[in-house]
């Protein structure tokens, strides 16, 4: 027997194979939905379940398939067409409830990520030229760190470190763009750059997450968040306000306070870009 997170986020079961393959047939799951087994506590995607996951469709023979288009504008319409409102209190609030519950694997993940990132430049002669090669896959593995925690999923501290080993070249260059495009947007006119650094947010998890390429990722996290740029903005200064109290607290402030606010901005990538 098998339960699922149905669409409404509520917890669906138990259920047999048949009824998550009749489910899968009426489109009320995907292979992306979270299911886990009777006495199993771990949820995974439903695909990841060989006696679950939907087989693929196979071409009608004797006719054309028309080709899937992977065009950003295409990728970026399906998200859209979910609805999804962000709610900016909400993702703060749910942030706090996972860092809450989760203490140890998200405040180590973090505190190894940001100690790298903030300790790296004041390495005399190469700290930047380091810090510049690792600082976008170490935000990526957070990322993953912070997401698998969200959708019920095994996480560990040292997942930190999964943007080196799954997409270290595609984090590398799309932190790479879209930080030389948001600087010289506030170098020429300030607004293009404050538009591009919130349109910008979710290019990383996009990346190690959806494995998307560099470019695609980048047009659909703009596209998408350019229909709620202003709550996107609000979220994004409400945690970095978050982080900077935690700062200005020093010790126990920075480690709680860090950790909610990405929490929060995964919550909110999770809302826009996750499974249905």
């Amino acid at each position: 027997m098998y339960y699922l997170i149905g669409a409404d986020g509520k917890m669906n079961g138990p259920l047999s194979a048949a009824d998550v393959h009749q489910r899968l047939a009426e489109g009320r799951a995907n292979r992306y939905t979270r299911v886990r087994r009777d006495g199993d506590a771990r949820w995974q995607p439903l695909g990841s379940i060989p006696e679950l996951a939907p087989p693929p469709q196979e071409p009608v023979r004797g006719e054309a398939q028309p080709p899937v288009s992977r065009l950003p504008e295409a990728i970026a319409a399906e998200y859209l067409r979910r609805g999804v409102t962000l709610d900016a209190g909400r993702c703060v609030a749910r942030g706090w409830a996972l860092v809450r519950d989760n203490p140890i694997v998200l405040v180590g993940a973090g505190l190894i990520a940001w100690s790298l990132i903030v300790a790296l430049p004041f390495v005399p002669r190469v700290g930047w030229l380091v810090g510049t090669a690792v600082n976008s896959p170490l935000l990526g593995g957070l990322y993953y760190v912070y997401l698998r925690r969200i959708r019920g999923e095994d996480a560990a501290i040292d997942d930190v470190f999964a943007g080196f080993r799954f997409a270290y070249v595609p984090l590398l260059v799309a932190g790479l763009l879209t930080g030389g495009l948001t600087t010289l947007g506030l170098l020429l006119f300030v607004v293009p750059g404050v538009y591009l650094a919130v349109a910008y947010i979710f290019v990383l998890p996009l990346v190690i997450d959806k494995r998307m390429e560099i470019w695609t990722a980048m047009e659909v996290s703009r596209r998408v968040v350019h229909r709620q740029w202003w709550t996107a903005f609000a979220l994004a200064l409400v945690a970095t306000l978050i982080a900077l109290a935690g700062i200005l607290a020093f010790g126990a402030g920075v480690l709680i306070a860090v950790p909610v606010a990405t929490a929060a901005l995964a919550y909110a990538y999770d809302d826009l870009f996750g499974p249905d």
